[in-house]
């Protein structure tokens, strides 16, 4: 199956068009799982419509990666590279990118 994600014109863009029912419970087993013996982010002030889509897309590939199933991880891979590619033209001033879809 194909999960969209939104379309992401910089890289700092919002998140609020990305599927909610999607992004939370990968962002749920990221604080469950991750955030115990890596706490980079505060929990209580974590606010998934308002943090950068980098940041929340980066949540959600460590919670795909987590949650181990060979799909998940695939997906987190196929995220992971997408995000780098995003950090790459945003270091050599490309501001427009598209991410579309994600494998689950």
């Amino acid at each position: 199956d194909l999960c969209p994600l939104p379309p992401v014109s910089t890289i700092n863009d919002s998140v609020s068009d990305t599927p909610r029912w999607i992004a939370h419970d990968y962002i749920d087993i990221y604080f469950n799982s991750f955030h115990p013996e890596w706490p980079f982010l505060h929990r209580g002030t974590f606010d998934f419509a308002k943090e950068p889509c980098v940041l929340v897309q980066s949540v959600v590939a460590i919670g795909l990666w987590v949650k181990g199933t060979r799909e998940a991880r695939d997906a987190s891979i196929q995220l992971h590279g997408r995000l780098c590619y995003a950090f790459y033209a945003q270091m050599v001033g490309r501001n427009v990118i598209t991410v579309t879809t994600i494998r689950l």
